[in-house]
């Protein structure tokens, strides 16, 4: 199935806006950050906000725990379009593990697409704080965030090149 995906981390404002609350660890690094340290039960919550937002229907059930709690969430697949397949769901949801994959290499074989066609992190290099070129040149600084550029902290999001579906953040940040 054909899918939408958004071409950046959902940020810390864009979460606050949506969901009244920001819990994220990070938060010192602004509203331009990543948002992060979120559950899965939370995110789809997130979706399910957008939706509405955007006048789409929701994917998920939610139900909470404590009312006065956002974080006490807990969401299944089975939102207001009649519990059929989520893929067919018209409003927001999370990307399965396959789809974000796809995105993430943008159609290249290789691990980590680049301007150059696609390249991978050399052997020994996987746990490395130095700079990293992968094997066709590319410096992986250049198109994402790690431990060796990023000062061990998110960074505001779309800074480093997009990737070939447009789409910024794949390798790194949050």
């Amino acid at each position: 199935n054909d899918f939408y995906m958004m071409t950046t981390e959902v940020s810390q404002g864009m979460f606050l806006e949506l969901m009244q609350y920001n819990d994220a660890i990070f938060s010192s690094c602004g509203i331009n950050c990543p948002m992060e340290n979120v559950s899965w039960h939370e995110a789809a919550a997130f979706a399910n906000a957008l939706s509405v937002f955007d006048g789409r229907t929701e994917c998920y059930s939610c139900t909470y725990a404590n009312s006065s709690d956002p974080t006490t969430v807990s969401c299944t697949e089975s939102g207001s379009y009649g519990g059929q397949n989520i893929y067919n769901c018209p409003g927001y949801r999370l990307p399965t593990d396959a789809e974000w994959e796809y995105v993430a290499r943008s159609t290249v074989y290789s691990d980590i697409w680049t301007p150059n066609g696609g390249g991978n992190i050399s052997t020994g290099d996987e746990n490395s704080c130095a700079g990293i070129s992968l094997t066709d040149g590319t410096s992986l600084g250049s198109l994402g965030w790690y431990c060796a550029n990023s000062g061990s902290g998110p960074q505001d999001i779309a800074q480093k090149t997009q990737n070939g579906f447009g789409v910024y953040d794949m390798h790194g940040n949050v």
